[in-house]
């Protein structure tokens, strides 16, 4: 009982794994993951980069919270 379990969870984790590593192709295909066309400026050839910024336009002032 306790080695169908085993193989029964490594059988959905191996499913989850290969669906998350297709998933980019998949929604490519499907048209909702598009290929990126602009410049890739100040990037290795190959390489990617995360930006993460702050829009202060839209922040409260220091000492104010609006929660």
């Amino acid at each position: 009982m306790k080695r169908k379990l085993l193989i029964a969870l490594g059988v959905v984790t191996s499913l989850i794994a290969i669906t998350a590593l297709a998933l980019p192709l998949i929604l490519h295909n499907a048209g909702l993951h598009p290929e990126f066309q602009g410049e890739m400026a100040g990037l290795l050839p190959g390489r990617k980069a995360l930006i993460i910024t702050t829009s202060h336009g839209v922040l409260a002032a220091p000492g104010n919270r609006t929660t």
